[in-house]
């Protein structure tokens, strides 16, 4: 009985194979100066951001320097721009991971009043890679458990109210060119600069 269902089996995969090959096939003639012809176009190559990396709330907004499809509500980035609207309050609920963490040069450009928080050991903004920010217009709270501001850069705040409030308000960072610094202690910094 074996035998004859295999035979049988075997006999079905010869029939189908049979089927499926030979005849002639149809095949137009291609000219061989056509396919030399075919020009692929250029694709253009997006323009490297001032910011290799931008994370808000863990959400990555440019990664390997490129802008990515994702974004965050009151929130806008554009050529190493980050634009903060009025009332928008950003935080981190995850305990390591900053508001605000950014690799490179930024600028954040408030229209009006905004705040950054983070909770457990991060802080609330976090910048590396040389990390430059620049804090424009508006005002600017900024909360954290940890350091409220680390960089190992640079801060330049430019016509902006900036209260920064942590365990440290500043980590890796000096404030002798903000030369109208309001308050500074060791969990407290709060810079007003009238825009010029």
């Amino acid at each position: 009985m074996k035998k004859t269902v295999c035979a049988f089996f075997a006999l079905c995969l010869c029939l189908s194979l049979a089927a499926c090959g030979g005849g002639e096939q149809n095949v137009p003639e291609q000219d061989p100066a056509s396919a030399t012809d075919i020009v692929p176009s250029p694709t253009p190559t997006p323009e490297p951001q001032p910011v290799a990396e931008l994370f808000i709330s863990g959400i990555p907004l440019v990664t390997k320097g490129q802008p990515s499809a994702l974004g965050y509500p009151g929130v806008s980035y554009a050529d190493g721009v980050l634009t903060l609207s009025d009332g928008v309050e950003l935080s981190s609920d995850i305990a390591i991971y900053p508001a605000i963490q950014f690799e490179g040069e930024l600028i954040i450009v408030l229209e009006g009043a905004a705040s950054v928080k983070a909770g457990g050991e991060a802080a609330a903004i976090a910048g590396s890679g040389g990390a430059r920010l620049t804090i424009k217009n508006g005002q600017l709270t900024i909360s954290s458990e940890a350091a409220a501001i680390e960089l190992d850069g640079e801060l330049v705040i430019d016509g902006a109210q900036v209260d920064a409030t942590g365990a440290v308000s500043y980590e890796s960072l000096s404030t002798e060119s903000l030369s109208t610094v309001t308050e500074e202690s060791a969990n407290r910094l709060l810079v007003v600069l009238d825009k010029t």
